[in-house]
């Protein structure tokens, strides 16, 4: 769609004369209502229309056959009255003390309300309505687009993020990025009048919604076939055309009908739309319908420049390189091989894979395989253009597997990440460098200042003992492993009636762990899992217990344990960056390498111990067993710990000990 510089569509006569005869209001800026007209074949009372950015929508689009539509004549009546406004909510609201209501409308519209938040979280603490000040000053400079906000656990990040968005967003409206499924749900339990999006695997197909928990065969919206179809002019379409064109989808009668597209219209139209961070990525970089929005919210921070490696990495399974016969590089650490190789063996073969399913009928396996090549197609040659400039390390040493990864991800972030937002608020616990965050994830000098809540939790509420028992070091072998695991057990003798969570870091380190608890402890609860497809479950066991053990490789963050679900926490072993990962050990030995790998250790410490304590009145006690903390951690990277975290830390053995 041709558009003015100001995003104003530029569309055929007859539409703007049909428009011109159509009664529209500004209900808020970016929101409109056009009444439906009997004469114009509407079929509602009203329809919404929103601008986002350069980019207009209207409800009629999520109609049956609406959804062909890039512009219709409620879009052109919207645009008739469109001002360019950016409401100064910053100079209004920035004041010594919270608003009593902050359900306000915007000073240019005064008929439209804000749904009320929600009774527990209309009461500030004075630290955070101190931190939403200084993010609203920080946003009064121009060339400031992302603030990052440095929150502990328990310090009330989500009602800070709503309470922004009223504030600080132009039109009211932003997006709420999260890392997991789980806390998107916890957003909109928490806000109901928030529209969840998922990615598409999630929804069930219209037409057969009982294919949709099928374990092998399952039928979801990502095994969509729509496509453009002619069907004859009605209603509000385009006007000369004796008929135009409207999706069609073998599974959703009509494609209007379709669960995820449905949801999709909902989360576009909505105030506070709550997605999580691979969707956007893929949507942003792909339809980009969530492009250009007033304020993008950025929860689980720390997981970023992980989520962005994700998003570009490239990887060829073991199962799949067989079928298609492509050889792993004959040179896998030399990178002058690789270009050839991609060139000549790699790319040929995925291309002719790609061309020959779409020659293939349109059955879900089809569709899942054609998008999975499309996909292996466009990574692989990103990796081809940049072999040259020394961008990608091979890490692909798993039997029979192919996998290239950036050793940064930082100069992909703006085209993949930054550009498609207006203004952003980055939330995490454990920010722990600012700068070094900053670089991770490529955002420019100038462009990004922080925002620090202070911790309010008492220190002797959660004091952290550094009790070194043993040498958990590779290195070092399992010399000290019958130590480490008698003094867990001393440790679940003092705490005998207290859920207990053991971070173990390690497969085999857990199944040793297990089987000393399980012989010393026989009537105790102890759980453990063996795959990551085991965590959800046995978590759920743990929480049913009254005096459990949980033994988890893998819990150091997106775990809530509070009060007696969990009192007590032991890492056993320090969570250092894998360094037989080819791509950690790349980055460690780059530019800033030191810095970044001991970031990366501190934070997920601090993300280890926060799992048991959530609230201030709260209490939960750490053990730090692994003697590599004291001399690898805690000497080289003190000042790295936030200095809350600082204060719980006691040298002195417990007292019981």
């Amino acid at each position: 769609m041709r558009t003015l510089a100001d995003g104003t569509p530029l569309v055929a006569k007859s539409l703007v004369d049909r428009a011109a005869k159509r009664h529209a209001v500004q209900l808020a800026p970016g929101l409109f209502k056009v009444l439906g007209e009997d004469k114009f074949g509407d079929t509602y009372p009203a329809y919404l229309v929103h601008k986002v950015g350069t980019q207009w929508m209207c409800s009629c689009q999520g109609h049956f056959y609406g959804e062909a539509r890039r512009v219709c004549s409620h879009i052109i009546a919207a645009a008739r009255i469109a001002v360019s406004v950016v409401a100064n909510a910053t100079a209004a609201n920035a004041t010594a003390d919270p608003p009593e209501d902050l359900c306000i409308p915007s000073p240019q519209a005064a008929q439209f309300v804000q749904p009320a938040i929600p009774a527990k979280f209309r009461a500030f603490r004075p630290a955070q309505w101190q931190a939403v000040q200084e993010v609203l000053a920080a946003f009064k400079d121009p060339a400031i687009k992302v603030v990052l906000v440095d929150a502990p656990v328990g310090s009330g990040k989500t009602m800070m993020a709503e309470t922004l968005r009223r504030l600080a967003s132009p039109s009211r409206r932003a997006l709420y990025i999260c890392t997991t499924k789980g806390l998107q749900d916890q957003i909109v339990a928490d806000f109901p009048y928030a529209e969840r999006l998922k990615g598409r695997a999630n929804y069930p197909t219209a037409d057969h919604p009982g294919k949709f928990r099928l374990k092998w065969d399952a039928l979801t919206t990502a095994d969509c076939t729509a496509k453009k179809e002619m069907i004859p002019a009605c209603g509000d379409c385009s006007s000369d055309e004796p008929a135009h064109e409207a999706m069609h989808c073998k599974w959703c009668h009509p494609f209007s009908a379709c669960p995820y597209n449905q949801a999709k219209q909902a989360a576009l139209r909505a105030q506070l739309a709550v997605l999580n961070t691979a969707y956007f990525l893929t949507e942003c970089n792909g339809p980009g319908k969530f492009r250009g929005w007033p304020l993008v919210i950025l929860d689980e921070a720390d997981l970023l420049e992980q989520e962005l490696m994700g998003h570009v990495e490239a990887r060829i399974s073991p199962k799949l390189a067989e079928q298609l016969s492509i050889a792993p590089p004959p040179k896998k650490t030399i990178m002058a091989s690789w270009g050839p190789w991609l060139a000549e063996e790699c790319l040929p073969k995925l291309e002719a894979w790609r061309s020959d399913l779409h020659d293939q009928p349109d059955e879900p396996k089809i569709i899942r395989q054609r998008k999975q090549a499309d996909n292996l197609v466009q990574r692989f040659k990103g990796v081809q253009q940049g072999v040259d400039e020394g961008l990608w390390v091979y890490t692909g040493y798993q039997q029979g597997e192919i996998a290239f990864r950036p050793i940064t991800v930082s100069q992909w972030a703006q085209d993949l990440l930054w550009q498609h937002g207006q203004k952003f608020v980055v939330m995490s616990g454990t920010l722990i460098s600012p700068k070094q965050f900053a670089a991770d994830v490529g955002l420019v000098e100038g462009s990004w200042t922080t925002v620090s809540v202070p911790n309010s939790f008492a220190a002797d509420r959660r004091p952290v003992y550094l009790w070194p028992q043993g040498n958990m070091a590779h290195s070092q072998g399992k010399e000290d492993w019958p130590r480490m695991a008698r003094a867990i057990s001393q440790i679940a003798s003092h705490h005998a009636n207290e859920n207990m969570l053991v971070h173990t870091v390690s497969y085999e380190w857990t199944r040793y762990v297990t089987e000393q608890l399980a012989n010393q402890w026989p009537g105790r609860p102890i759980l453990t899992y063996v795959s990551g497809s085991e965590r959800d479950a046995v978590l759920d066991r743990f929480k049913a217990q009254a005096n459990g053990i949980l033994l988890a490789p893998s819990m150091d963050r997106g775990v809530d344990l509070p009060d007696d679900l969990c009192r007590v926490i032991v890492i056993s072993k320090v969570p250092f960056p894998n360094l037989g990962d080819k791509q950690v050990s790349a980055r460690l030995h780059s530019s800033g390498g030191n810095l970044w790998y001991q970031v990366q250790t501190v934070r997920a410490v601090v993300q280890m111990t926060g799992r048991g304590m959530r609230h201030q009145g709260d209490w939960c006690v750490t053990y730090v067993l692994d003697a590599q903390f004291g001399g690898n951690v805690w000497r080289k990277s003190q000042l790295l710990f936030p200095k809350y975290w600082r204060e719980a830390v006691t040298n002195r053995k417990p007292e019981w000990a």
